[in-house]
């Protein structure tokens, strides 16, 4: 059983979200994930994140990419996580980024918060876990094909993870 003590910000209110997460990654906005268009197989890049008005440079951190799936050669759904402290008030934010949003209806949203004298990598463990569980719940997510990249979080703890919430065996 996951802990309750990391706020749950599981897609209540995705227009919310996606505001949050615009200024809390435009940092990176070249390195989120980006797709490859049907068409002439062009490369295609989001659109820019923009923010209104004068921003706090924020620093994203890495936790991991997942690939739900791969649809086809070249063809496959990354989901890209990130943790940023946002001072003022004292919390870290965790942050999902797709390609597109054909999933979600946007390609950035924040999926919790926790106070900053939590365990950075346990907490943000613990925010992943109650998203998918919550995308099992909701519309009955499989579990993601594979690790992409790892970051603050490893392919190991990812894979626990995952078990935890789906309960089969771990991919390679």
């Amino acid at each position: 059983m996951l802990s309750r003590s990391v706020k749950e910000f599981v897609l209540p209110e995705m227009s919310l979200c996606n505001a949050a997460a615009r200024i809390i990654l435009k940092p990176l906005e070249d390195r989120l994930p980006h797709y490859y268009s049907p068409r002439g197989r062009r490369f295609v890049r989001r659109p820019g994140i923009g923010t209104a008005g004068k921003s706090v440079t924020l620093m994203p951190q890495h936790l991991l990419t997942i690939n739900w799936a791969s649809s086809g050669p070249g063809f496959w759904w990354p989901e890209a996580y990130y943790v940023t402290y946002v001072l003022g008030y004292d919390r870290f934010t965790v942050t999902a980024s797709a390609d597109s949003p054909d999933a979600y209806g946007c390609e950035d949203f924040v999926l919790g918060w926790f106070r900053s004298r939590r365990d950075l990598k346990a907490s943000c463990a613990r925010v992943l876990a109650l998203f998918w569980q919550h995308s099992l719940k909701t519309w009955g997510q499989t579990r993601w094909e594979s690790c992409h990249q790892e970051g603050l979080l490893n392919k190991d703890r990812a894979n626990r993870l995952a078990y935890r919430v789906w309960g089969n065996e771990p991919y390679q």
